[in-house]
Formats: C-alpha cells, structure tokens, sequence
C-alpha cells in the first residue's frame, strides 16, 4: 500500500478562548487519520524485519557437484538449512565458466516461467563471477534451479532467508 496523500484541513489548527487553547475537530480527525495511515505502513514493512541472517558459515553449501548441471529446471531441497516457515532465501552465488555468457538460474519451486527468476551470467571467459540472490522458495524449502550444461564451477552459499 502506498502512502496516501491526506489533505490536512485548510481551518487554523488551534483556536483558543480567554483561558484554554484548543484544536478543531477537523485538525484532531486529521491526525487520526494519519496515524491510522502510518499504522498501515508499519505493518507492510514489518516484512523487513523477518529477514534471518544465518550467520557464519564455515564452507559453501553447494557446489557443482551438488547440481545437476544440464540445461534443465530441477528441484533443490534446501530444507536441511533453511527453517520451516521461510518464504525466499538469499544466496552468495559464484560461477566461472570458459565461455561467455554460461547461465545459472534459480526460481520458485512449481513455477512454469523463466520471467521471474534470479540470474547469474559469466561475462568474462575463465573469471570468477559474484552476486546476491533472492529465490522465492514453496513450503518444502525447494527452489528450481537450471545451470548450463558447461558451467566449469558454481559455489552457492545460503546467507539467510525472509520468515
């Protein structure tokens, strides 16, 4: 939910008699309002704040050797890392490849589409290639992954995941 724009009164705020000085309705039902507004906000981006960061870890979690590289969407079963109750996970992924433009992609586990999945790309022959994924995952912990038949290495680590 965006923000939406709450026009505040056009009256002055305040008003005041010999001794006491007071807010007009409007002014107090705008400041309601408001508050209600940004009540909505704090729950939306509570979700920020369900990140897990798993800490430390001693070594990558899965290698080349891990997958089955072959062009093909297969499933991953993350659950003996990540917690029931996860709705995506982040990944530090690392490829390297001889050719140019060697894929490895992840995506929700029962999707049908390659539109909304997370990419990493040599861009380089031979160089080691770094980035930060976010893979939504179903209710098992599985994602799906597709990694080109000649991908030469792969290293993913899970850095954490959204409760």
């Amino acid at each position: 939910m965006a923000l939406n724009y709450i026009r505040p009164p056009q009256e002055t705020p305040l008003f005041s008699d010999e001794k006491h000085q007071f807010m007009s309705q409007a002014w107090i039902e705008w400041f309601a309002n408001m508050g209600r507004e940004l009540d909505s906000l704090r729950t939306e981006f509570d979700a920020f704040d369900s990140f897990v960061d798993r800490g430390d870890p001693t070594a990558v979690d899965y290698t080349l050797a891990s997958f089955t590289a072959d062009a093909t969407w297969r499933d991953k079963d993350l659950s003996a890392i990540v917690p029931v109750g996860a709705k995506s996970v982040v990944f530090a992924v690392r490829v390297n490849d001889a050719a140019v433009g060697t894929k490895a992609m992840f995506r929700k586990n029962g999707m049908t589409n390659a539109i909304n999945v997370s990419t990493i790309t040599t861009q380089v022959a031979a160089t080691d290639f770094y980035a930060d994924l976010i893979v939504a995952c179903d209710s098992s912990r599985v994602i799906e992954y597709n990694i080109a038949a000649a991908m030469d290495a792969i290293n993913l680590t899970v850095k954490g995941w959204f409760i």
